[in-house]
């Protein structure tokens, strides 16, 4: 099926868009009796595993999915287990309620239809299920601030349907959506071309089918958050709850992931950082639950009975993301080297700077040396004309020796601005409340020497 919503209100109005959904695939406004009765006993606080095993028993397609889990390896069974009654007592009533519901919704969604490659859909899922999960868990430890406790189980399922909205949107614009994803493989954002097609992305998508089918409110919430943006974190948002940053966190702790890029790497982990520190988690818990997921997903897949494709394309997910991080190392590189370099920069400038300043104080002292020599000759030329030991009757030497002086002042004052120029990276500096420039006051100073200096033209001598 592939309806091209070309519409200008289906663009601008997600709620219509998701309204033309539904009416076009009414499969996904009723679910199947099993899994409604499934998820209202999720939302019960009071509900019994008999309650659930009942429910289960209805539905032969998840018995079976359910016995073969509780005969697996990871149950260590010495005996077949053969009710399921059993089998949900073996597992737990938590778990077992997890795996009825991801089993259920797995079910659910094999028979939409579209372009994505399922096994690489539910390789990606499953893992941020399980990293999801192993997050819960470390957050809900007894030395977590209670603040940030999320339910493991909620995790799980929250991280295994967070691109759900993916499904639907490829399952309704199968070509138009696979468009989208060439665009994203080129370098183009999924959730901005999304939102610019139809008004809405996959987790807004997502967030909205599983509300029709009356999951958790809170992990509904949560699928619809999981690209949480960093100023969002920044900006202190008291709407953001610690399901929905363990589920975007653990989106960004995901080897297998959808599209063969590298381009967002870097903004990937950036973000894991932010949510690393909000959550108030240690880098040595995520090296713990980084080396646990790969085997988990293996062992997840086994018991939840999901296609997450073969050991092929399972490593070739591998070197996919290992070359990701290949690249964002030589980015990190490249901009340590650019950062050497600047820092090398910065040191030949303060070096140019220190030489400058000292050759700026040396001729500083000869200058000072030359200006008091001058001024000493004027007023040896003053003294001798006030004694009367020279003629000048029409008071050159008076009016010269008060130009030369005033000219010896400005070049004071000019060569003390050229030192303070030399010691400072910048010509600009506060001084009180006004900002100083002093190469506005250098400038000003040559003025007055030059316009002193038209004043020394020599007098006419009289004869």
């Amino acid at each position: 099926m592939d309806h091209h919503v070309s519409d200008t209100n289906a663009r601008t109005n997600p709620e219509g868009l998701f309204e033309r959904i539904l009416a076009e695939n009414p499969e996904l406004s009723s679910l199947p009796q099993t899994l409604a009765q499934i998820i209202s006993l999720s939302s019960d606080d009071n509900a019994s595993i008999n309650q659930l095993a009942d429910v289960i028993r209805r539905d032969p397609g998840l018995t079976a999915r359910m016995l073969r889990a509780a005969n697996s390896p990871a149950f260590g069974q010495s005996r077949d287990v053969g009710s399921i009654n059993k089998a949900t007592q073996l597992i737990g009533f938590r778990s077992a309620l997890s795996f009825a519901l991801a089993s259920s919704v797995y079910s659910l969604t094999e028979s939409l239809s579209g372009e994505l490659s399922r096994p690489r859909f539910w390789r990606h899922a499953l893992e941020t299920a399980v990293a999801a999960k192993l997050l819960a868990e470390v957050m809900s430890s007894p030395n977590a601030a209670p603040a940030t406790k999320v339910d493991p189980g909620e995790a799980f399922i929250a991280g295994l349907l967070h691109d759900i909205g993916m499904l639907i949107l490829d399952n309704s614009f199968s070509v138009r959506y696979q468009e989208i994803f060439n665009e994203v493989e080129a370098g183009g954002k999924l959730c901005t071309l999304e939102t610019e097609e139809w008004g809405a992305s996959h987790a807004g998508a997502g967030e909205f089918i599983l509300k029709q089918w009356n999951i958790p409110e809170r992990i509904a919430k949560a699928v619809g958050n999981h690209h949480i943006a960093s100023a969002d974190l920044r900006a202190e948002n008291d709407s953001l709850s610690p399901l929905d940053m363990c589920v975007a966190l653990a989106n960004t702790l995901t080897r297998n992931r959808m599209f063969d890029r590298s381009g967002d790497a870097v903004e990937r982990h950036e973000l894991r950082a932010e949510l690393i520190d909000k959550l108030s988690l240690s880098n040595e818990s995520l090296f713990g639950i980084e080396e646990k997921m790969a085997e988990e997903l293996i062992t997840q897949a086994a018991y939840l009975q999901i296609d997450v494709g073969d050991k092929n394309s399972m490593l070739k997910d591998a070197n996919r993301a290992l070359y990701a991080q290949y690249l964002l190392v030589e980015d990190l590189l490249k901009k340590n080297r650019e950062l050497q370099d600047e820092i090398v920069r910065e040191k030949t400038e303060k070096s140019f700077l220190k030489s400058l300043h000292a050759i700026s104080g040396s001729y500083n002292h000869y200058l000072n040396n030359a200006n008091a020599t001058i001024q000493g000759h004027v007023q040896l030329l003053q003294i001798k004309a006030s004694r009367g030991e020279i003629t000048d009757p029409n008071g050159v030497i008076d009016r010269s020796s008060e130009i030369i002086q005033s000219s010896v002042d400005v070049m004071k004052a000019t060569l003390r601005a050229i030192d303070e120029l030399t010691d400072m990276r910048t010509v600009h500096y506060h001084e009180g409340l006004e900002i100083i420039d002093l190469e506005g006051k250098i400038a000003k100073e040559r003025a007055v020497i030059e316009k002193l200096s038209q004043k020394l033209v020599p007098a006419p001598i009289e004869s």
